[in-house]
């Protein structure tokens, strides 16, 4: 690349930055403006951050360290990452906001930058700006850049993976298959199934440079044996719907003591076994495989247990054959990943047509393979939301813009000059289009699917009140808008109750004598109960089935003698009746 080449592209990666910034501080004050809360997701998000920033605070780095192995349905990654800004701007909702709004601002960048790894000619520039013009129009990516959701750190890391990739296939050093690996390693950290998308892809893309493949079978032994049949039994619960991760976390075990029994015996053996494998499935070994093989060690909780769970998620949906499930996402593309549903469209067939336009080209292979691995994989889980198809999408819209790109550079004598022109014009249409779109309507109207009601403040207002008084408090019937975390996230907030210690939650649908058995073990000094009214707006199709079981333990816990009602508090427009109970008998 020439000087002025260079310079050229430090001069539009400089704009990019700042397009993206000044779109990235619109919709930051934006959520300014906003009265709402995080919803049951979002606080869980937060929280993660806080509780680790507490520990630290403290001083109690065991407790630190304890708190990182048990966030293992959402891993630890996250809350580290959140770590910084909660540290610099204080527990509030906005500095964990912020995160979200940043990474927002940072994806175009490195879309342009992925895209300059997969074709480093002019098609590959115009193709990341065309991809960059199209996430930062998205409404979905627009709603997701000011809550407190994993998908803003999964799309960046999906993207920084793929780019650190590229560039290790075209550099092949030791460092940069490392800095692929520790991408790999962060994206697992975040979400697992993000890690699942961007993992197959870039396997199947391994495997299509080496095939055919040429294997050699060696020879059956006992411990071969042995090792085929505990996978066979691992696939066959996993087929019947059985959760193996104990068997998986025995494997592991017994994996790492053999190991160890191994080392100790042939330390050199070891090594030249080492230093024969190639330095691509080295720096995997060392950047991926070994710090999740120590980390699923633990015994208390069993990781591969809970990442099983986690990936198989709630399974209600559309049937998988039917028109509903199949569409979902290509509609949701269309529809929530772009300014206008006829860009979406055009976005669909230009993926189409990608399977033709880049299918001989190595570097863009990759893309598209995790775009159609993606989609692939979302259409086959029968629960969907749009915002599960987050980090795929900017792979979908990165193949579409490649295969545009291509396509309106191929002219042979006039191509550089003609492409440019086309793809200029095609990027001021995606302008224009976003500026007449109502983006802003379609953000206000969006961002209350992800938020709570603005009359939430008030009774999470009161029971941080309440709390402030005794040294432990339990917190009954949350739900969606007014969760466990929320609370544990405010009370974190003011200096009156830092140090408030929360009960854990209660027991699912407990009987008397095991609610007698919490409450014996919590010992908490005052109860908060929340009893949300059938007539609530909130009292809805989510809260019937995985919260109202809680109405019966409330109801339970005003019967039992050793607690009396101190205080009862309204919430009309909520339909939220707030009970403090305390121990004591009834007052007469």
């Amino acid at each position: 690349m020439t000087r002025a080449a260079r310079t050229g592209l430090f001069l539009v990666l400089s704009a990019t930055l700042l397009a993206s910034a000044l779109e990235a501080a619109a919709l930051f004050r934006f959520y300014r403006t906003q009265l709402r809360l995080p919803q049951w997701d979002m606080a869980g998000n937060g929280w993660g951050g806080v509780e680790l920033l507490q520990a630290l605070s403290a001083g109690r780095l065991c407790h630190f360290l304890n708190l990182l192995n048990h966030q293992d349905k959402w891993p630890f990654g996250y809350s580290l990452m959140l770590l910084p800004f909660l540290a610099a701007g204080g527990t509030g909702f906005e500095s964990a906001t912020l995160f979200s709004t940043v990474l927002f601002a940072l994806t175009p960048a490195l879309l342009l930058w992925v895209a300059l790894e997969a074709d480093p000619g002019p098609a590959g520039f115009w193709a990341g700006l065309l991809a960059a013009a199209l996430f930062l129009a998205g409404p979905l990516p627009r709603v997701l850049a000011i809550v407190v959701m994993r998908e803003m750190a999964g799309i960046a890391l999906s993207l920084a993976a793929a780019g650190f990739y590229l560039r290790a296939r075209r550099l092949g050093t030791a460092w940069s298959w490392r800095l692929a690996g520790l991408a790999l390693l962060s994206l697992f950290l975040v979400k697992y199934n993000y890690f699942l998308i961007l993992g197959l892809a870039l396997a199947a893309n391994e495997i299509w440079r080496r095939w055919p493949l040429r294997l050699s079978w060696p020879g059956w032994t006992r411990a071969r044996i042995l090792l085929a049949a505990y996978l066979g039994l691992l696939l066959l619960a996993t087929l019947l719907g059985v959760n193996s991760g104990v068997g998986i976390y025995a494997g592991l075990v017994v994996g790492a003591v053999l190991l160890a029994l191994r080392w100790r015996r042939d330390r050199e053996g070891l090594r030249t076994r080492w230093r024969a494998l190639p330095l691509e499935v080295r720096a995997l070994l060392a950047t991926v495989i070994a710090p999740l093989w120590l980390w699923c060690l633990s015994p208390s909780p069993i990781h591969p247990r809970s990442i099983l769970a986690f990936l198989h998620n709630r399974s209600e949906g559309p049937p998988s054959l039917s028109g509903d499930s199949l569409l979902f996402y290509p509609r949701s593309l269309s529809n929530d990943y772009a300014p206008q549903p006829l860009l979406g469209l055009l976005v669909l067939v230009l993926l189409l047509a990608s399977l033709l336009v880049l299918r001989r080209l190595e570097g863009s292979r990759p893309i598209v393979l995790t775009a159609f691995l993606g989609l692939a994989l979302a259409t086959l889980h029968p629960y969907k939301e749009a915002r599960f198809l987050a980090t795929t999408a900017p792979f979908l819209l990165l193949a579409a813009a490649l295969a545009f790109a291509r396509l309106a550079h191929a002219l042979p004598r006039y191509g550089r000059l003609a492409g440019g022109l086309v793809c200029a014009a095609a990027l001021a249409a995606i302008a224009w289009t976003a500026v007449h779109a109502g983006l802003d309507e379609r953000l206000d109207r969006d961002y209350r699917l992800y938020s709570t009601p603005p009359g939430v403040w008030k009774p999470l207002i009161f029971l941080s009140r309440q709390a402030a008084e005794v040294p432990r408090v339990a917190v009954v019937g949350t739900f969606n808008e007014l969760s466990d975390s929320l609370v544990r996230w405010r009370l974190a907030q003011e200096v009156a109750t830092r140090k408030v210690a929360m009960a854990a939650p209660p027991p699912h649908a407990g009987s008397t004598q095991e609610i007698r058995q919490w409450l014996a073990t919590e010992r908490p000094a005052r109860i908060l109960a929340l009893r949300l009214q059938p007539e609530s707006p909130l009292y809805g199709v989510d809260y019937q089935r995985y919260n109202a079981w809680q109405l019966g333990l409330i109801d339970t816990l005003e019967r039992d003698e050793g607690w009396r009602e101190e205080r009862r508090r309204d919430f009309e427009r909520l339909g939220l009746e707030v009970l403090v109970l305390e121990p004591g008998p009834p007052r007469r």
